[in-house]
């Protein structure tokens, strides 16, 4: 009888220790006073479940933010997504979201989610770092990059070079397919990515050029003859050269920590044990150290000639960037080092965000325009009308043409894609103090989520916020922004953006209402500049030799997944030419 006894005391221990440790130890532990979903808090896992139940819905793991708004009908809750970790706190009321990036940067810094995502491939990358001397000292070196006279004489020359070979490109492959789609996110891609390189070390890699020479050698593609016309078609490719290929792979496996609910710790994993991210890492070091070494050997021989200072030996970022850190060097007393991490992993980072974003931003708009003709109509007679001379002489705008035009509805349209097409699904970023927001209390080392989809961007806002609830500067965005019409704000429509001045002009507003697709404030995008004027340069020279025709319902769904952007699943053209 004893022995029962024992056993049933041991039992009833086991069972009681088990329950305190999943409760106080296992289980999430929601902050005081922020909305929650209270099944989620009963959970290991928390919200982890929901996101997965989302994301085979939607393909976005994110998606979970805007739909928990809705569920909870509140402008702030918390989520559960890292278990064993703190809950992150989401705030979808955009003005409010707004105000904290750009205005209280005493309280609010760097997300240690980016620091997850990034570190592994890129420790040294201002973008994750926290706002302080050494973020200042990485982000100095690359400055440079994103002045006017930078872009001017350098970049936009490259990407008016690279679209013009894509054009190229889907001239060949329009003729070849026969009036049938085909998948054009590669082409994207690797044109965004020739444009970077070129751009970075001053030398084209020739992508799209060696693509265009392999299918000369075809008169007619196998299977098209007979094939349905709503069929797609695929092309036969070119290999692209190692180190280019190698950068692309880096960047696709950036998808491993961005979903993943230990980023890091993913990172970590698939970085040393799959052999293509193992090898493409070893090659893009080497690529990097050699081009590096090569520019300082110029760089000291222009140093002891005294001509170090002269802008006119300045051909890509490298030269910018070695330039800048030898002046630093000479300036702190230290010897020049070829094979210093932050040179690498800054040049790196300025290639991987250089490409990514622009082109997944241009394949939304591809899409929308595909999908809204009468958009497509409207933006074929602004480029017409801005480039008149052009047009009667049968030839391209040159890149001086764009760059000097205004066209507002083309403008209008590059500010819709970005609402649209939410390039990133969120910003993020962690308290450095004890906090508010919107009345209510935020410890210190919280991360913040602020998504740019959804709630007040492309439906309406799920809770009136009163204004005494809010921060000074939250109120003053609301009062400049204004609120989108809760009638059609899902659809894809430029003409939102369109105002016009006392003269009857019309204009681009782009406080028409609220949208993010660069974020705000001192850690908005780093390279927004150059985004925006590659976009501008081959959206106008696309839709300048093409008409985008309907794809199949089939090949149209316009379903997003998430690597390093938030990119549509699917990308298919059937192209007409225009000239």
């Amino acid at each position: 009888m004893p022995n029962l006894q024992t056993t049933g005391l041991l039992i009833a221990a086991i069972l009681v220790t088990s329950y305190l440790i999943r409760r106080h130890f296992l289980l999430p532990k929601p902050l005081p006073g922020i909305p929650y979903k209270h099944a989620s808090a009963n959970r290991i896992l928390g919200d982890v479940p929901d996101a997965l139940e989302w994301k085979a819905k939607t393909g976005s793991l994110y998606d979970i933010l805007h739909e928990r708004a809705k569920e909870l009908h509140t402008p702030i809750f918390q989520l559960f997504l890292q278990p064993l970790g703190r809950p992150w706190v989401i705030v979808v009321d955009p003005y409010e979201a707004h105000a904290i990036r750009t205005h209280r940067m005493q309280d609010f810094d760097r997300s240690r989610f980016f620091e997850q995502i990034f570190q592994g491939l890129l420790p040294e990358f201002h973008g994750h770092m926290p706002t302080g001397e050494k973020w200042k000292a990485h982000r100095r070196l690359v400055s440079d990059t994103m002045s006017a006279r930078f872009l001017a004489d350098v970049a936009t020359p490259r990407m008016w070079d690279s679209a013009m070979r894509l054009i190229e490109l889907w001239k060949v492959k329009a003729q070849l397919a026969e009036g049938r789609s085909w998948v054009a996110s590669t082409d994207v891609y690797k044109g965004a990515l020739d444009i970077v390189w070129a751009a970075t070390f001053g030398e084209e890699m020739g992508s799209a050029r060696a693509q265009i020479e392999h299918l000369a050698q075809y008169e007619r593609l196998d299977g098209v003859e007979g094939s349905a016309p709503d069929a797609a078609v695929t092309f036969p490719t070119a290999k692209d050269p190692e180190e280019f290929s190698c950068i692309l792979e880096l960047g696709e496996g950036l998808v491993y920590p961005i979903n993943s609910m230990w980023p890091k710790t993913a990172h970590w994993l698939a970085m040393n044990f799959l052999p293509s991210l193992r090898k493409a890492r070893t090659v893009k070091d080497q690529m990097i150290k050699k081009q590096v070494r090569e520019a300082y050997a110029k760089f000291s021989k222009l140093e002891e000639a005294g001509e170090l200072e002269s802008n006119k030996h300045f051909r890509s970022a490298l030269d910018l960037v070695v330039a800048r850190e030898v002046q630093m060097a000479n300036k702190e007393g230290r010897a020049f080092d070829a094979t210093s991490e932050v040179l690498k992993d800054e040049l790196f980072a300025f290639m991987i965000a250089g490409h990514d974003t622009s082109s997944t931003y241009i394949l939304w708009g591809l899409k929308f325009l595909t999908n809204n003709q009468d958009s497509q109509s409207k933006l074929h007679a602004a480029l017409r009308e801005a480039f008149q001379e052009q047009h009667n002489d049968g030839i391209a705008p040159s890149v001086g043409d764009i760059n000097r035009a205004s066209i507002p509805y083309l403008d209008a349209v590059i500010e819709e894609i970005g609402r649209c097409g939410h390039t990133a699904p969120a910003t993020f970023r962690l308290t450095k103090n004890d906090t508010e927001i919107l009345g209510h209390h935020v410890p210190k080392g919280i991360d913040v989520v602020f998504p740019i989809q959804g709630t007040g961007y492309m439906s309406p806002l799920v809770s009136k916020v009163g204004d005494d609830q809010r921060e000074k500067a939250s109120l003053a965005q609301k009062q400049k922004w204004g609120m989108w019409d809760d009638e059609g704000i899902e659809r894809f429509q430029p003409e939102r953006w369109l105002k016009k001045d006392a003269n009857g002009n019309v204009f681009c507003d782009r406080d028409s209402g609220p949208a993010n697709a660069f974020g705000s404030g001192p850690r908005a995008c780093f390279g927004k500049k150059w985004a925006l004027v590659e976009i501008k340069i081959i959206l106008t020279l696309i839709f300048w030799h093409f008409e985008l025709l309907p794809t199949p319902p089939e090949l149209s769904s316009t379903r997003a997944t998430d690597v390093l952007t938030h990119r549509p699943v699917q990308n298919y053209l059937r192209l007409q030419r225009i000239r």
